[in-house]
Formats: structure tokens, C-alpha cells, sequence
């Protein structure tokens, strides 16, 4: 075995064109033809470059929300911005050292991710303000998971929670009884970090510990947690509110690494 000849998508029945109008007119794909004795069954085929990427027809179909191909691009901020345009939403991710990347839904809900190889000088090459507090935004508003850190009697405390992001806030849920939530329901401060090692994105700030959240906010958190306080009583909120927000990746980036002061983002975006 030496390479992929396809990846397969699966596709709801007589909806042809709307792939082609998804993969061929938004994405960029060229259309290939099917062999006559595959025709009759529908789907649709596409190729860019040397990836072919298939649209066979499945009942009952179930759009695959997990399983996804990655698929590498040349230039993804192009990419992005073409999507936006369409009206299409895109999930950034910075989970992936030496690449970026971003997840979209595909218009039959499968999960396609698009990624980008960082040149070593493109990596290792400051940010200014402005990129930072994107991507620290963009990060916020991607990530699902985080690391929060506490403190009991000189006894720090560090552990991944998986949150929610308003806009204005981190929302999480923990069970009452753990170390976290009783670090800082006996007053403990709370400092956060996103990302790996090499993309760090760093929040000290305001905590709270509500009993009840708007209903979206609880859904929501609900969703990205696992825990629902709404009915599992054993488990709580956490509400932290970012005051000051440092972003870094590299050695060149620790002199101006602070992009969020007093609860303001340096430069509005």
C-alpha cells in the first residue's frame, strides 16, 4: 500500500446538484466523470490536484460529523474567505503543531477538514497585535478545551475542562465535590491556558461559581462539558470572565505577549 486512490463522502438521494454547486463552485473542484455502470447509482465525483474525493449516494443517510477527510490547501485564508462569502461557517483549530487548520460542513452536514502547512519562517515570524488578538479569538471561539489552574494552602491544582465561550466568558462545569470547584468556592484565583506549547494562549481574570445560566448559555455548556447542573445537582458552573489575556508562540513573541489588559482586547477587532 502506497497511497489513497479516493476519499468517499456519503450523500442524500437526488441531490446532485447541490454537491456541485458546494464541491465545484464553492471549493473548486472539477467534476470527473463516472464510469456508465456507477452512473445509474448517483452520486457525484470531483478531483483538484491529485485528490479525488467521492459522493456516493447512502439511505438512510447520516452525515458523518466525526470521520472526515483532511484535506491540504495552498492558500487557506483564500479558502476561508471564499466560504465565508457562501455564507458557510468555519471552525478554526490550532491543535495541529506546524499547521493550520479549520473544519466546515460540507451542504449535506459530512465534517471536512482544510489545512495549511506553516513554513518554518512563517512559524517562527512575531505576530503583530492585530494577529494575536485574532487568533486568540479565533482559539476562543474553536477550542473546546482548556487547562484551569488553582491553588489551595500553596497546593496548585491543574487540570482540562471543556467550555464554552460567549463572547465575554468562559463557561465550564465540573463536579462540586472536586478539587477545582472547591478551590474556588473557597476563594482560590483561576489562571487558563489554551493551545500547546508552541501557541500559547494564556487568561488570568474573574470567577464565579453561578447556580443557574441563561438557557442557551446552560445548554450549550451542557453540550461542551458533559456535565448538565440543570439536572445532575452533584455538578456545578464556572464562570470565568478574562481580564488579562497573554498570546505567544515563540521567544520573539514574549516582549509584547499581553494583547488583553483590564478586561480590553489591545487592538478592537
Amino acid at each position: 500500500m502506497y497511497a489513497l486512490h479516493h476519499v468517499q463522502l456519503a450523500m442524500p438521494p437526488g441531490r446532485e446538484d447541490e454537491a456541485r454547486q458546494f464541491f465545484g463552485g464553492v471549493l473548486g473542484f472539477g467534476e470527473i466523470g463516472k464510469p456508465s455502470e456507477l452512473a445509474q447509482r448517483g452520486g457525484v465525483w470531483f478531483r483538484a490536484g491529485t485528490l479525488e474525493l467521492h459522493l456516493g449516494v447512502e439511505e438512510p443517510f447520516v452525515p458523518a460529523e466525526k470521520a472526515h477527510p483532511g484535506i491540504l490547501t495552498e492558500d487557506l485564508d483564500h479558502l476561508a474567505e471564499r466560504l465565508h462569502a457562501a455564507g458557510i461557517s468555519v471552525r478554526p483549530d490550532h491543535e495541529l503543531p506546524g499547521h493550520r487548520r479549520f473544519y466546515v460542513d460540507d451542504c449535506f452536514g459530512n465534517r471536512l477538514e482544510f489545512l495549511e502547512q506553516e513554513s518554518v519562517s512563517a512559524a517562527d515570524e512575531p505576530r503583530d497585535a492585530e494577529q494575536r488578538v485574532r487568533d486568540a479569538r479565533d482559539r476562543l471561539e474553536g477550542d473546546h478545551d482548556l487547562w484551569i489552574a488553582t491553588a489551595q494552602d500553596g497546593q496548585p491544582w491543574l487540570v482540562p475542562l471543556s467550555f464554552h465561550w460567549t463572547g465575554q466568558a468562559l463557561l465550564m462545569a465540573t463536579l462540586r465535590r472536586s478539587p477545582t470547584y472547591r478551590n474556588l468556592s473557597e476563594g482560590s484565583g483561576a489562571r487558563v491556558t489554551l493551545g500547546h506549547t508552541r501557541d500559547v494562549v494564556m487568561l488570568d481574570g474573574e470567577v464565579d461559581l453561578p447556580e443557574r445560566l441563561p438557557e442557551d448559555q446552560a445548554a450549550a455548556t451542557a453540550t461542551a462539558s458533559g456535565y448538565d447542573p440543570r439536572t445532575e445537582h452533584e455538578t456545578g458552573y464556572v464562570r470565568f470572565v478574562p481580564r488579562r489575556v497573554q498570546a505567544w508562540r515563540t521567544a520573539a513573541e514574549i516582549e509584547d505577549r499581553t494583547i488583553m489588559r483590564d478586561g480590553r482586547w489591545t487592538v478592537p477587532i
